[in-house]
């Protein structure tokens, strides 16, 4: 049980009352700009507290440059890699790649091991997947 306490503390996440919610394309743009800046875990993880745990606006230029300057990031240039949708054609093949290859097609979604979560889910359905799927790892040994 420690450990998945331990898992749960640190995912935290919640619904957040941003309303309505907003598009994550620049959110997923921004993603990538950070990550040719080597920042990319750095970002994601900065992006995900704010909306999950802190109810920012994900889908404003102006909050994100400002997550992105609190990772590192150039907030001047940032702005600009999204105002000029520089990484907007990645994206489409990352969501090309989610949807008609990996079958993801709501968030969030959750892969552990051989399961899937998808949409919200409770801690104890969590804990039921990881107990499910660290058995499966155990007999194998």
């Amino acid at each position: 049980m420690f450990v998945h306490s331990a898992i749960w503390e640190k995912i935290n996440m919640k619904l957040p009352d941003v309303s309505p919610h907003p598009y994550t394309d620049l959110a997923h743009e921004g993603f990538y700009y950070a990550k040719v800046m080597g920042k990319g875990l750095e970002y994601n993880k900065r992006v995900f507290q704010a909306f999950y745990q802190e109810d920012r606006n994900i889908g404003e230029i102006e909050v994100l440059a400002k997550l992105a300057a609190e990772v590192g990031l150039d907030e001047a240039a940032f702005t600009e890699a999204l105002v000029s949708r520089k990484y907007q054609e990645v994206q489409k093949q990352a969501l090309e790649h989610a949807y008609h290859e990996a079958n993801i097609t709501s968030v969030p979604t959750f892969v552990i091991g051989e399961e899937r979560i998808e949409g919200a889910a409770s801690k104890e359905m969590f804990e039921q997947v990881i107990e499910k799927e660290m058995k499966k790892v155990n007999s194998a040994i």
